[in-house]
């Protein structure tokens, strides 16, 4: 793994998002290259200096009601301008479908086969005559 992909890992590895394979490859890295090692102690340190000081701050109350609400509002309005046209265009399909239906039952289920036969062996027989000229 080069330091560029490593750098680009860094923080799914921190995140602890990579598969196993990624963190070992992660791993593999830091433990050959001193530069990329030197960058994941400062992410690692910095990430714990914020922790430390954020994990003081407190939410306001009913921040998380309120946050659900407007969730929940959304979902409804998301749901609304989605599944309309989905349902309409579920209906235009069955109603496709049945007029096919309708109409492909209405037709013959096999062409008459002396007919087409016979419209073949004349369609060939003027297309050999004036391609060669003879009527052999």
């Amino acid at each position: 793994m080069t330091c560029t992909e490593t750098r680009r890992y860094l923080e799914p590895f921190l995140d602890g998002e990579l598969d196993a394979e990624g963190n070992l490859k992660v791993l593999e890295h830091l433990n050959l290259c001193g530069d990329c090692n030197r960058v994941f102690d400062a992410e690692k340190q910095l990430r714990g200096a914020l922790r430390d000081r954020l994990t003081d701050e407190k939410a306001p109350g009913g921040l998380v009601d309120r946050c659900c609400s407007a969730l929940a509002a959304c979902d409804a309005e998301r749901r609304r301008r989605w599944i309309m046209p989905s349902m309409s265009a579920v209906a235009a399909a069955a109603i496709a479908a049945i007029v096919t239906s309708v109409l492909m039952s209405s037709r013959p289920t096999r062409p008459d086969e002396p007919e087409v036969a016979a419209l073949a062996v004349a369609f060939h027989e003027a297309n050999r005559t004036g391609s060669s000229g003879d009527s052999t």
